[in-house]
């Protein structure tokens, strides 16, 4: 199947059975930049709500360029892999500081901003401002791997796939046929058990289902143990500051220590390359270190996680402990105004 061929083909399915994403309404640039930050390592399920709920809170890019660290952060929470926030905040402001806030139509542009690589830069080029330019992430290359009949992992396979890319891009709108792959690689050639016959490139395809050798990483998942303290006093809780360093350096977290116990959890936390295993310590004594007392909806304008919320929402259930202790005095402390980097 020749790329023109194969152009006109995925054109058609993708005007049939494309997704419609927020962002593919009208193709702004700053949308596509926050979408494709948020999609480095979130699925598109849970990214395109956040994604709405963000340019809410952040409509322009001069807006987050604007805002602090803290409040884009906590806008993130739950999101995981912070160092993506932080580097989405300053490419907004080298944005606007060096292009006036309009985002750079090249690539090699693109590349020089902060957590922008080749694909990011391929996916913003292309969905942007249709410039031919591939955006080879996971499902793109299984798509047009598995279409030649190369495997994507050596180095000459990818290249092979990266030239057939950019022939199907100059034989029709790069926008759309990007969107398309990711797509077809979303819905249809998925890592396992392939709708082959739903395939706009079934005709031509060199393998029709048929995968490589694979590659499967362990699947032990290492375990953390830890004692957690739970201070509630009148319906709030103390959570200890961002400490800047480690797993969830710039969360807000009930105070941990690592523990070597060996009875049930109250708690357990998975995280997508490690599992935390935590026993709570019901404390009416003063809390440690720098801190502050929280309801859950002060959360929203903290950086959390899913594992903070958890802890509020259960040392504050009934008969979780929120009798404790007494209402907090002038001495609770404060943490400094804003967290460290990890």
């Amino acid at each position: 199947m020749e790329a023109s061929e194969a152009a006109a083909a995925i054109t058609a399915w993708f005007s049939r059975e494309g997704r419609s994403l927020p962002w593919r309404a009208d193709h702004q640039p700053y949308h596509v930049l926050v979408a494709e930050f948020i999609l480095q390592q979130t699925r598109m399920e849970v990214g395109v709500p956040r994604f709405l709920s963000f340019v809410k809170r952040f409509p322009t890019i001069q807006a987050l360029a604007r805002a602090r660290e803290s409040s884009v952060l906590a806008e993130w929470s739950g999101l995981g892999y912070y160092a993506r926030a932080r580097n989405l905040h300053r490419c907004a402001r080298e944005i606007v500081s060096k292009f006036e806030g309009a985002i750079p139509s090249e690539p090699a542009m693109l590349r020089e901003l902060p957590g922008i690589g080749p694909y990011t830069a391929g996916a913003i080029a292309s969905i942007a401002f249709d410039r031919p330019e591939p955006s080879l992430d996971g499902n793109q290359l299984r798509v047009l791997g598995r279409f030649l009949g190369e495997d994507v992992v050596t180095k000459s396979g990818h290249n092979t796939v990266d030239g057939w890319a950019r022939r199907l891009l100059a034989a029709g709108s790069p926008r759309i046929l990007n969107q398309a792959i990711m797509d077809l690689g979303g819905s249809v050639c998925t890592p396992q058990n392939p709708t082959c016959t739903s395939c706009p490139l079934f005709a031509g395809c060199a393998t029709r289902g048929d995968e490589a050798e694979k590659r499967v990483a362990s699947s032990r998942v290492p375990v953390q143990n830890w004692t957690g303290k739970r201070y509630v006093r009148h319906g709030r809780v103390w959570l200890s500051a961002p400490r800047g360093q480690g797993l969830l350096g710039t969360h807000w977290l009930p105070p941990l220590a690592e523990a070597h116990l060996t009875r049930q959890p109250d708690l357990e936390h998975s995280f997508s390359h490690r599992r935390w295993r935590i026993w709570w310590i019901d404390d009416a004594g003063e809390p440690p270190g720098e801190g502050r007392w929280v309801t859950p909806s002060d959360l929203k304008r903290l950086p959390h996680g899913p594992l903070t919320r958890k802890f509020v929402d259960a040392a504050l259930a009934p008969n979780g402990g929120a009798s404790l202790g007494s209402r907090p005095g002038p001495s609770a402390r404060r943490a400094a105004p804003s967290a460290r980097r990890v």
